[in-house]
């Protein structure tokens, strides 16, 4: 009986190893596109020359989706963990109750 092993020749199997990785790294950056042009729909396609390290004094001083983090003195998310929505999605990093991540923004199953 023989081996049913087959010897590959190294330029070969490289190229084979090339056709594996291709598609991968295509997915990876289709898949940051989607996940970039949800959070422009998320929070609007208008453009805009608001720069988010200005400093707030109040809520009014932020796009209506932010809120001014008085302890960061800028307009964020959030500043605790009860001002993010629950996050019930199976791909969520933390299930359950919002999170706020590092007094700057929710906890989403797309960015945490």
């Amino acid at each position: 009986m023989g081996s049913i092993f087959v010897s590959v020749p190294h330029g070969l199997r490289l190229k084979m190893h090339i056709l594996l990785i291709l598609p991968i790294l295509f997915s990876i950056s289709y898949t940051q596109e989607v996940v970039q042009d949800n959070v422009m729909m998320e929070h609007g396609d208008q453009e805009t020359n608001w720069d988010p390290w200005t400093p707030c004094e109040d809520d009014s001083d932020c796009p209506e989706y932010l809120m001014c983090n008085t302890r960061q003195n800028r307009c964020t998310e959030c500043m605790d963990s009860e001002d993010c929505p629950p996050c019930m999605e199976d791909d969520c990093p933390h299930q359950g109750e919002g999170v706020c991540v590092y007094g700057d923004h929710c906890c989403s199953a797309d960015y945490c």
